[in-house]
């Protein structure tokens, strides 16, 4: 009887053992997973900051030829401050959006 209940309990620390692995594995793989798809997706939020950004620069770059070309013009002048200010913002999620995906790297 001695040798039996030694085995049994030999088993249940081994099972036990066995049991906290697997749990410690399924839990590293949730978090791999996790950080996998948030870098993905602070990945496409920096692509998505950029293509803003370079739109931004598109339309500040419009609204400064025909601001030259009406220098009397109140209204265009609003227009560039407000889209360099815009410009400024974008270029502020591109600095968050960079450090982001360099934390999930």
């Amino acid at each position: 009887m001695k040798g039996k209940g030694k085995t049994e309990q030999i088993l249940k620390l081994k099972t036990t053992q066995w049991e906290d692995t697997v749990v410690i594995k399924h839990e590293t793989w949730k978090t791999y997973n996790s950080i996998k798809v948030n870098y993905e997706i602070s990945k496409k939020n920096l692509v998505n900051v950029n293509h803003s950004l370079k739109e931004a620069e598109k339309k500040i770059t419009q609204i400064k030829k025909q601001s030259a070309l009406r220098p009397h013009d109140i209204a265009l002048k609003q227009k560039v401050k407000e889209a360099n200010r815009i410009a400024l913002t974008i270029k502020q999620q591109k600095i968050d959006a960079q450090s982001q995906k360099q934390k999930m790297a």
